[in-house]
């Protein structure tokens, strides 16, 4: 379902509302050559233009609905333009490839890819924007701020020993070097992160790689590294 649009009369008497009330304004709102009556007029075709083209926008931004973007879709996802095609069959084939959405599960599905189990996934800001915002209550923020994604990772049993053993020694208490290395329990939810930040990039960043490639271009995405969700040493 896409975005409704309404009529144009009811985004007319909308639009009306936003003037402040009493007899002069029924006045010129009576006349459809006053001055005030043509702006609202004027103001009516853009507002009809930008609802038409957001709902626009909402279907082209799924796969399921789109038809004017299909191309791009199929150029970004499957780097190759199915012109022989109708745009059903070419629908198909773009949720065929499992790219038609970035939600938890595909997030999961990538992080047991490479090792690593997904334990949250939120977008931490809402803030309001300027005013909108009640003063001590509401932050109010660039709508950048509604892209930023946190995404919390525990390490599988073969990740969390892979990690645990390359760096414990230099994040215990006899082997760390004082101004250089953090001093941890290695049984510490803060264990994990540090261990990631003390390891080779090859641990975890094909998996922050891959979940940035299938991210949506506006996505902001951190990583968090918690205490594993299951340690089995060997």
């Amino acid at each position: 379902m896409g975005i409704a649009v309404a009529t144009s009369r009811q985004y007319e008497n909308a639009i009306k509302k936003l003037f402040p009330q009493g007899e002069y304004w029924d006045r010129q709102f009576a006349d459809p050559e006053s001055d005030v009556s043509l702006f609202v007029k004027a103001k009516l075709d853009d507002l009809l233009r930008l609802r038409h083209r957001m709902s626009a926008l909402h279907d082209e931004s799924r796969i399921e609905t789109s038809g004017e973007m299909l191309e791009k879709w199929e150029r970004v996802l499957l780097d190759t333009i199915n012109h022989g095609l109708d745009a059903e069959q070419r629908r198909a084939l773009l949720l065929a490839a499992g790219a038609d959405s970035f939600n938890r599960e595909a997030i999961n599905k990538i992080g047991r890819i490479f090792g690593w189990e997904v334990t949250g996934a939120r977008f931490p800001f809402r803030p309001a924007f300027f005013g909108f915002s009640r003063f001590g209550h509401d932050r109010a923020a660039s709508p950048a701020s509604f892209s930023v994604i946190y995404i919390r990772a525990g390490a599988d049993s073969k990740t969390a020993f892979a990690l645990f053993s390359k760096n414990f020694r230099r994040a215990c208490f006899g082997f760390s070097r004082t101004g250089h290395d953090r001093v941890t329990s290695p049984m510490a939810a803060s264990a994990v992160g540090l261990y990631v930040k003390l390891s080779e990039a090859g641990l975890w960043e094909p998996f922050e790689a891959s979940l940035k490639e299938r991210a949506l271009a506006n996505n902001i995405i951190f990583f968090f590294y918690e205490e594993a969700v299951s340690v089995n040493v060997p």
